[in-house]
């Protein structure tokens, strides 16, 4: 199965490209599922805030997976391959296109797990995409 990750910054035109993409009857691509990016940082004890405690998740898959990783790595691997089966059905030869945003904080770890897959990035000025969402998101006020 195909599949690719679309990496950026919010504010970067990933929107943009993903309606572009979709053209393609080949190619699957939703608004930002959000898949990997809890499961990945899970494993980071200062990455995430959660009602059960990042810490202690992340001391847990450790003392359950190890701490080289490399189950891990092959765990999370399993898990989106048949999330990606069961979410295509019958689509088994279209190309599966993962638009998240915010995977730019897990794009080291997303080379590692899936070092087959079809990367595209997108690169816009840091300066534009902060005006950007202060433009959006802020309405112009000063604070973000």
């Amino acid at each position: 199965m195909r599949h690719g990750f679309i990496i950026s910054l919010p504010r970067s035109g990933s929107t943009l490209l993903q309606r572009l993409m979709k053209f393609n009857f080949k190619t699957i691509i939703p608004a930002e599922p959000w898949i990997l990016l809890p499961v990945i940082l899970a494993r980071f004890e200062d990455s995430s805030r959660s009602v059960f405690g990042g810490k202690i998740c992340a001391e847990a898959l450790e003392g359950f997976f190890g701490s080289n990783g490399h189950s891990y790595d092959s765990a999370i691997r399993a898990f989106y391959t048949e999330s990606l089966r069961v979410y295509l059905n019958t689509e088994a030869d279209a190309v599966f296109y993962d638009k998240t945003p915010r995977y730019n904080l897990i794009g080291e770890e997303l080379v590692r797990i899936f070092p087959s897959a079809e990367y595209l990035i997108l690169w816009r000025r840091p300066v534009d995409v902060m005006l950007s969402m202060a433009r959006t998101w802020q309405k112009n006020r000063p604070g973000l």
